[in-house]
């Protein structure tokens, strides 16, 4: 809706697709907890900004002069650790699968131990006494 309201040579396209993209946000979150998926609406108002700049972007602006994307870095600051935080306090950690969970605690394992011994192993040609080469991972 982002995308064709209000049209491109609106005097006032700035301050509504503000408005309307910060509306949207706050729809996505309360509405989101109102039909019980807490978790839905902060990523429903990382997905709406994202797609909101693409067809922008499509539409001339460029990603670093977005006006609305200027505003938007402001409220960024604000709502980020609180969207963030919401989303975060809805996992029920009794209602997780202890096995699902034990098989991605091995995932992080594996995959941190691996990064070490490549980053070890390619650290070989740089000429590094072996201090050198472990303090790097």
């Amino acid at each position: 809706m982002a995308k064709i309201v209000p049209e491109k040579g609106d005097a006032f396209l700035v301050p509504l697709r503000t408005i309307l993209l910060l509306c949207g946000g706050l729809v996505a979150v309360y509405g989101s907890e109102l039909i019980h998926f807490e978790g839905a609406g902060p990523l429903a108002v990382v997905f709406a900004s994202f797609t909101s700049q693409y067809h922008w972007i499509n539409q001339g602006w460029t990603l670093e002069d977005s006006p609305v994307g200027h505003a938007f870095e402001i409220f960024w600051m604000i709502f980020e650790p609180i969207l963030f935080g919401i989303t975060g306090a809805t996992v029920k950690l009794d209602e997780l699968d202890p096995h699902i969970v034990s098989y991605g605690m091995i995932a992080l394992v594996v995959g941190a131990i691996v990064r070490i011994i490549v980053t070890t192993l390619v650290s070989f040609g740089d000429k590094l006494n072996w201090k050198e080469r472990v303090s790097r991972n």
